[in-house]
């Protein structure tokens, strides 16, 4: 079993390195905010620029990192093929009675 931070239990060098590197970072922006927000503007200006690495850093940092889920699905899905204006005119009949969610379409069996 691993720990939040990806070592395994008991491994207590990792947490601490992990900790020893983010507080000295803290620190050293704490004391230099100038630095920070040019660091921040690069990483937004490369990102900007189409650096996939510097858009990853960003979304992680802003919306968390995402998990790797593995989904199985065994057995059929059955679904109908719909043009763009019959869709269209779905989702305008569920926006105009309010209705933000809906259960799918009936479908023939």
């Amino acid at each position: 079993m691993a720990n939040r931070e990806g070592a395994p239990d008991g491994n207590k060098n990792a947490v601490k390195r992990s900790r020893l590197v983010t507080d000295t970072l803290r620190k050293v922006a704490v004391q230099n905010p100038a630095k920070l927000r040019a660091a921040c503007e690069a990483l937004l200006d490369k990102a900007a620029n189409g650096d996939a690495v510097a858009f990853k850093e960003i979304r992680d940092t802003l919306d968390g990192k995402t998990a790797n889920v593995s989904i199985e699905h065994t057995g059929t899905v059955a679904h109908e093929h719909i043009a763009v204006p019959e869709a269209t005119r779905r989702i305008a009949e569920l926006l105009a009675d309010g209705t933000e969610t809906a259960s799918p379409p009936s479908l023939p069996h």
